[in-house]
């Protein structure tokens, strides 16, 4: 492990470090500039524009997709065990689609009027077509509805394995003292499922 990490992460990362001290020159000998590429990064409005839209794409995400993975987690635990496993089959798949196939699922479902979005949900209510890749108001949220349908089922199933981990008896002791629904979860789902909402906004926000 310790010999991979050195050879594909460490020295490329060296490497790296030192070309960005250095002139941008295509062809020819560089020379060192020291820190100017940096500091021409930090003065470029586009860089800064670009982390922003990078934290609200991320925020989006870390928001939208744990919540509606709980949501189904629960509906999960209440379908009988025949139909679980080919429904956590179908909830695991877009975690598994490699990027190339998503790309172009991406461009079928919001390229503009010819998009399936427009064309099934929109066109047929009498809106507007909404430009989603090109106009800034929206493509962050088409990617962040990318990364809803992507990642949802997965982190689904990461909190099914946490709420089948908690053990009844704290359910069971919750109705003996009368918690409604709701309190049940904020004073013992909720709780105990820290270590893996944790896990989960962790996993988001990288691959954010």
């Amino acid at each position: 492990f310790f010999t991979a990490l050195f050879i594909f992460w460490l020295i490329p990362l060296a490497k790296g470090f030192r070309l960005s001290l250095e002139s941008d020159e295509l062809f020819g000998e560089t020379s060192f500039v020291g820190f100017m590429h940096y500091h021409d990064l930090l003065h470029d409005k586009r860089f800064w524009h670009a982390i922003r839209n990078t934290f609200v794409y991320c925020g989006l995400v870390v928001v939208l997709v744990p919540p509606l993975a709980l949501f189904l987690a629960h509906l999960l635990r209440r379908v009988s065990a025949r139909l679980r496993a080919p429904l956590q089959f179908c909830l695991l798949l877009p975690g598994l689609t490699p990027p190339l196939v998503l790309a172009i699922l991406y461009l079928m479902v919001f390229n503009g009027p010819h998009g399936l979005l427009n064309k099934t949900f929109l066109m047929p209510f009498g809106f507007p077509n909404v430009d989603w890749i090109r106009d800034p108001h929206f493509i962050k949220f088409s990617l962040a509805l990318l990364a809803l349908w992507r990642w949802t089922g997965f982190v689904t199933l990461i909190f099914l394995s946490g709420l089948e981990g908690i053990p009844s008896s704290y359910y069971d002791t919750a109705r003996v003292e009368g918690a409604s629904a709701l309190q049940i979860l904020r004073h013992v789902t909720l709780p105990l499922l820290r270590p893996v909402t944790v896990f989960i906004a962790a996993f988001l926000f990288l691959d954010a």
